[in-house]
């Protein structure tokens, strides 16, 4: 595989439009980008964010996603601070979660844990629903944060959809209840917590590639070579404003196929 170095890191940035003081939410496959240059291989994730905390300086906020989908699950008690991250968000999150003074945003399914200049703003001013006003991915779009896709794709990560889909209201999602509590430190929080969720039936499967292409062509999502893999960033209202456009027009726009809704079952057709 290819190697790349700090200085390629931060070049990468550079040209697909992230600046210093930037707001960053990360998600990440670092395996896919080969090996760092003059790094040993468990340490990778620690360069990674040191050399874009550095980067980004001390008006720039790291965020990367901690979901724990245990809580939907298995039905677990979400903690702030105790329940790890889900082991399918990569290492970055992983070593954000072991070794960082970090914040976290109150909602099992869709939380975030931030560092640096805005962490506070964005996910313990937020309140616990998934999505909408003054949600932490509100917030975060508020702010206009960039999203950063560190060896993997918008198409494989960009969860930012589903907020998306969210303020569209589209049919095929809706808000579910579990009467498990929200905790930090062990004091509760909250007794329960909610999940924006797609319905089980009617055939709805995922698919934001069209999107994902759309948004290049549209020269929105800026992409760049860097070591065996590729750099790609998108600010969240470019997104946003994009994604409205194109649901607007048509509800199944992240889907493969438009859902097989039927008469007499909820939602109805």
């Amino acid at each position: 595989m290819k190697q790349y170095t700090e200085k390629d890191l931060i070049k990468s940035l550079k040209k697909i439009g992230i600046k210093k003081n930037s707001t960053v939410l990360i998600h990440s496959a670092i395996y896919t980008l080969g090996k760092m240059k003059f790094t040993n291989s468990n340490i990778i994730p620690e360069k990674i964010y040191s050399s874009v905390k550095k980067y980004l300086g001390p008006k720039g906020t790291i965020i990367v996603p901690a979901f724990f989908y245990d809580y939907s699950r298995k039905k677990r008690a979400f903690d702030l601070y105790k329940s790890p991250p889900d082991y399918s968000l990569g290492s970055l999150s992983k070593y954000t979660f072991k070794n960082k003074s970090f914040v976290r945003s109150k909602n099992p399914i869709t939380s975030l844990a931030a560092t640096g200049y805005l962490a506070k703003k964005i996910c313990q001013e937020s309140n616990s629903r998934p999505y909408g006003k003054d949600s932490a991915w509100d917030i975060l779009t508020n702010f206009n944060a960039h999203i950063l896709f560190l060896g993997t794709t918008l198409t494989e990560s960009l969860t930012y959809i589903h907020y998306i889909e969210f303020l569209a209201g589209v049919p095929h999602m809706y808000l579910k209840k579990f009467n498990i509590p929200i905790k930090k430190n062990g004091k509760i929080l909250e007794k329960e917590g909610l999940a924006y969720v797609r319905y089980l039936d009617f055939g709805i499967e995922p698919d934001i590639s069209k999107f994902q292409a759309d948004l290049e062509r549209k020269k929105l999502l800026k992409k760049q070579r860097m070591g065996s893999g590729f750099v790609s960033g998108i600010k969240c209202k470019d997104a946003l404003n994009f994604g409205i456009k194109k649901i607007l027009l048509n509800t199944s726009y992240f889907l493969k196929r438009e859902p097989s809704f039927r008469r007499n079952t909820y939602p109805l057709k």
